[in-house]
């Protein structure tokens, strides 16, 4: 299968902005994982205080 160049343009901005929303989506979930670390270990040591 043969492909233009204005084909073959067109699929590489796609590939490209996939690649993109993809890496948006992991720094956000990378981002949101250690807010969750963080707020678990404030939330137990609170807890810890709490019931000393």
């Amino acid at each position: 299968m043969q492909y233009t160049i204005e084909q073959a343009s067109a699929a590489d901005g796609m590939i490209r902005a996939a690649r993109q929303v993809q890496m948006i989506k992991w720094c956000r979930s990378e981002a949101a994982g250690r807010v969750d670390v963080r707020a678990s270990h404030s939330c137990a040591a609170g807890q810890e205080a709490a019931h000393a």
